[in-house]
């Protein structure tokens, strides 16, 4: 058993062209919102508790969730005061974390994450980073790492080619998160690169899917029946 946070919070720019003005989470997969999936496959896999944090139609999403959700596990919310980033985010969210660490991922992706075979592979005191293997690597960036899975380096997006990627999908240590300074920043950009903190890589061979543009939401309505 243990905690989750959603990352939902984003402004879903790229997909404005087919959104109309819905939030990204809510977008429809196949007669069932992106964000109503997660949170299904996170209650199939033992999670206890969902903390969700929004800032961009917040009131929409937090209103279809009750009105329309049903889950057996405990979902409660955070509505960013401002934009924070994904790592200020995480940050606000880890405030209202009770366990040592949890798992976080994005409302905007699919990954096909053992999350319980992660959370057995977490030791604490470091970040775990669920990570893919894609043909190209051009939209993600690349990561580089050593023959034990520990993180070397971030590679930045641009390179095209086949690679190791960021699914976007993490644990964290709860203590830590907190701690950090900053209120606003990027998880991925201002935190990974630079800081001391052990950072590991949990492989996964499944399909990985990130719907922020409109190519990939509809491939995900051919992968996600």
């Amino acid at each position: 058993m243990y905690e989750a946070v959603i990352l939902a919070g984003g402004f879903g720019t790229r997909l404005n062209e087919i959104t109309n003005g819905l939030p990204k989470p809510l977008m429809d997969i196949n007669g069932e919102p992106l964000l109503f999936r997660l949170i299904k496959n996170l209650e199939a896999q033992n999670c206890r508790r969902i903390i969700l944090s929004l800032h961009y139609c917040a009131d929409q999403i937090i209103n279809r969730i009750n009105s329309e959700m049903t889950c057996n596990c405990e979902i409660d919310f955070i509505v960013e005061p401002e934009p924070l980033g994904t790592g200020g985010a995480l940050k606000l969210a880890a405030v209202n974390v009770q366990s040592h660490f949890f798992l976080a991922l994005n409302g905007d992706t699919f990954a096909d994450i053992d999350f319980n075979q992660m959370i057995a592979s977490y030791v604490p005191e470091m970040v775990l980073i669920g990570c893919t293997n894609v043909d190209d690597c051009k939209r993600y960036g690349k990561i580089l790492i050593d023959d034990q899975g520990f993180i070397k380096k971030f590679e930045e997006k641009g390179s095209s080619g086949p690679g190791l990627i960021n699914c976007g999908t993490y644990i964290l240590p709860t203590e830590f998160m907190k701690s950090l300074p900053k209120k606003k920043f990027s998880l991925e950009e201002n935190f990974f690169q630079k800081t001391n903190i052990i950072l590991k890589s949990f492989i996964t061979s499944e399909r990985f899917i990130d719907i922020g543009i409109p190519e990939d939401y509809y491939f995900a309505q051919e992968y996600l029946k």
